[in-house]
């Protein structure tokens, strides 16, 4: 049985965020539908040394255009400016119309803490050196103790 990435990187939880990069790409893509769009799209990305997150794709039946957007993790040696050049011979193969964002990875969350508070200290301290790409926004306890340390940093309880 394959190991958990948090149990690949030592053991501690919140160590697998280190094994990947902050920063997503999403690709946004269209072209006249055919064959073989998703694979090349799919091949490139790999070429690059990407790593496909989410994909969503559909083709509109009455005018017979592919659309679809593709969000992935490059290497972080490359810069997005350098992924929209190595992708501009894809495109004009295929003959799709695109565009390159870059994407923060900080997802808004809610902690819920019912025994052991240390672990709420650990979770916003690691947020707070940037260690973490969370943004807390509440902390929801039955303990009263864990009003004081929202509080302390500014979040809802």
């Amino acid at each position: 049985m394959a190991r958990a990435p948090a149990l690949q990187a030592g053991g501690r939880g919140f160590e697998s965020h280190r094994l990947h990069r902050m920063t997503d790409v999403v690709l946004l893509l269209s072209c006249k539908d055919r064959p073989g769009i998703v694979a090349s799209v799919a091949s490139w990305v790999t070429s690059v040394g990407g790593n496909i997150v989410d994909a969503q794709q559909h083709t509109d039946s009455l005018d017979a255009m592919f659309f679809q957007r593709v969000r992935f993790t490059p290497p972080a040696t490359v810069a997005l400016v350098e992924l929209e050049q190595k992708f501009r011979q894809v495109a004009e193969e295929v003959g799709l119309r695109y565009q390159f964002c870059s994407v923060q990875l900080r997802p808004r969350t809610a902690t819920l803490v019912s025994e052991l508070l240390h672990c709420l200290v650990d979770l916003l301290g690691r947020v707070q050196l940037g260690d973490l790409a969370i943004e807390v926004w509440a902390v929801v306890s039955n303990l009263p103790e864990a009003e004081k340390v929202a509080s302390m940093h500014g979040l809802w309880f």
